[in-house]
């Protein structure tokens, strides 16, 4: 990735962002780019496994028996085109 182009992202989601990642994505051009975003301030970096969207919906019942509805055939609503 072009770091002046990952400095330009990281400028415009500065005040307050989350970057989730892959810790094989965290290299010293992220770092450097957090520098130039926030030079000489103290910054805080607050980490934690990221959790997996697909998982997390997975858990949720009323979207478990959405999906087995439509893998079923039941409870579906058709929407004319036109209505749109």
């Amino acid at each position: 990735m072009n770091i002046d182009f990952l400095i330009y992202i990281l400028y415009i989601l500065a005040m307050h962002s989350t970057y989730t990642l892959n810790t094989d994505e965290l290299t010293s051009q992220f770092i450097f780019a957090l520098q130039q975003i926030y030079p000489g301030k103290r910054i805080e970096i607050y980490v934690q496994e990221a959790q997996d969207e697909t998982e997390y919906l997975l858990k949720d019942p009323q979207l478990l028996a959405a999906v087995e509805d439509i893998n079923n055939g039941k409870n579906l609503v058709s929407v004319p085109l036109e209505n749109f």
